[in-house]
């Protein structure tokens, strides 16, 4: 899968590959039935890592792993708004190029057949420090482990049969949990089970919760989680509520709210295309362009702390060396 996807890293205009990790090259070990992949190295390692230390109390005896430095107003350690539109653009971006191939605006490469990544989840999207240090890290999407692109011979065949899950797997969308295969008509696997999931990635960094019940709502204080829930019973998801799970919330603007949870709709013909997400990411920025690169309310930690991290991706306490 990374081949397929690589062939085309070089093209002229195209900088949608940035957002996809980058394969460095492979081992065939026959002998063992195996193979090994070599994959660029992202300094800053995986948002799962870095939204834990963002929730982790201050230690003074613990050496920092990977992690970002912020606050709201009010002097609360929150990620800022025009970060999240800025990092949910890039993910978006990658899962177009494995929708079209390349990340120009128009047309795909020909021939090519959607790939769906099928595993968005806040420790599959890395980030890259920019060249330019006054910008912001690139998101880089990784682990094409579950990725797959539907047979053209019998493209309803394997789709979802072959790519939805036995067991009920709740931080994964409706259309993947084995409840599907008692319908007459199963819903198709395309990109808008990885819309579903991208919602997931924002869901954890707005509420600063994961969970691995997936995305959950809170119903007169029972805890639900959306994969399950009826089509009606996910509209006050993300509403900034005394009801919702963190009262950081309530610095979002509802209109980041409403797309997050668009994405998180039951159906999949009620969520987004992964294109009209970037048609309102830019309509965003268009009607707040100050916003786009500011990184005053942010800062990451430099590129030379990383170093020493590049052999273990949490190389804190326990892993000190003595």
């Amino acid at each position: 899968m990374h081949q397929l996807v690589d062939q085309y890293r070089d093209s002229e205009n195209d900088d949608g590959h940035q957002h996809l990790a980058e394969l460095r090259g492979y081992r065939l070990m026959m002998h063992n039935d195996r193979y090994r992949l070599y994959l660029e190295y992202y300094d800053y390692g995986d948002m799962y890592h870095i939204v834990q230390n963002l929730l982790q109390h201050d230690d003074e005896d613990a050496e920092p792993g990977p992690h970002l430095e912020t606050r709201d107003s009010d002097g609360g350690r929150v990620i800022p708004e025009n970060f999240l539109w800025y990092f949910l653009h890039g993910i978006v971006e990658g899962c177009l190029v494995l929708q079209k191939g390349k990340g120009n605006r128009k047309g795909k490469v020909t021939g090519w057949r959607p790939i769906q990544h099928a595993d968005l989840t806040v420790m599959n999207v890395f980030l890259q420090p920019a060249e330019d240090e006054k910008k912001w890290p690139i998101p880089v999407v990784g682990d094409f482990g579950l990725a797959f692109y539907t047979q053209s011979r019998n493209p309803a065949g394997d789709n979802p049969k072959h790519y939805g899950f036995d067991t009920q797997m709740p931080r994964y969308p409706p259309e993947m949990q084995p409840r599907q295969w008692s319908l007459q008509n199963p819903y198709q696997i395309d990109q808008k089970a990885d819309v579903w999931m991208i919602g997931v990635i924002l869901w954890v960094l707005i509420t600063r919760r994961h969970s691995e019940e997936g995305p959950l709502w809170d119903n007169g204080g029972i805890r639900s989680s959306l994969h399950t829930m009826p089509p009606a019973g996910n509209t006050g998801v993300l509403e900034p509520t005394n009801n919702i799970y963190d009262s950081s919330i309530g610095i979002y603007r509802p209109r980041l709210l409403a797309l997050v949870r668009q994405c998180l709709s039951y159906y999949p013909w009620d969520r987004p295309t992964l294109k009209e997400i970037k048609e309102e990411i830019e309509e965003h920025w268009s009607d707040f362009p100050d916003e786009k690169n500011d990184m005053r309310s942010m800062r990451f930690m430099a590129r030379s702390e990383f170093h020493k991290y590049r052999l273990h991706p949490d190389y804190r306490r326990s892993n000190k060396p003595k």
